[in-house]
C-alpha cells in the first residue's frame, strides 16, 4: 500500500460485492488523477472470516446485472481505456466483458477489442480500427 499524504484522506469501504447480502471490504492502494485500485476481501459467512480477492480497478457495481464494472483510464486524452464487466463464480472472480482500446501501428489511430465469455472461455467477438487523429496542440 502506497503511504498517504498528510491531506490526502484514507479510503476504506464496504459493500456487497457477490450479492449474498454481507458487506465486503475494500481498501485503496494507490490512487492517481484518474484511476483507483483496491485490495478487496469477500466476507465467508461460514468462518465468519473474509477471504483476499486481490487488487483491482475501484469497483462499481451494477444494480442490473448484478455485474461489478471496472474502468481504466490511460493516455491520449482518455482514448486508451480499459472497461470490464466482472462476475463471481463460486467464490471467485471472472472477467465476463472486456472492451480495450489501445494504439495502432498507424499514428493516430486505435484499435478497440471487446470480448465477451461463453461459457468458461473468453472468446474476441469485436475488433475495430478507430481512424481518429489526436490533434496536439
Amino acid at each position: 500500500m502506497m503511504p498517504e499524504a498528510p491531506t490526502e484522506k484514507f479510503f476504506f469501504g464496504a459493500r456487497d460485492l457477490n450479492g449474498d447480502g454481507n458487506l465486503d471490504l475494500m481498501i485503496a492502494t494507490s490512487r492517481g488523477v484518474a484511476n483507483t485500485y483496491a485490495d478487496y476481501w469477500r466476507f465467508v459467512p461460514a468462518s465468519s472470516t473474509f477471504a483476499y480477492l486481490g487488487n483491482f480497478p475501484e469497483f462499481t457495481v451494477d444494480s442490473t446485472t448484478k455485474r461489478l464494472k471496472t474502468y481504466e483510464r490511460g493516455g491520449a486524452g482518455g482514448r486508451l481505456y480499459q472497461s470490464r464487466e466482472w462476475a463471481f463464480e463460486k467464490d471467485s472472480l471472472v472477467v465476463m466483458r472486456e472492451e480495450v482500446q489501445e494504439a495502432a501501428s498507424k499514428p493516430g489511430a486505435f484499435v478497440r477489442i471487446v470480448r465477451e465469455r461463453a461459457d468458461s472461455a473468453g472468446r474476441s467477438v469485436l475488433r475495430e480500427v478507430s481512424r481518429e487523429r489526436i490533434k496536439l496542440q
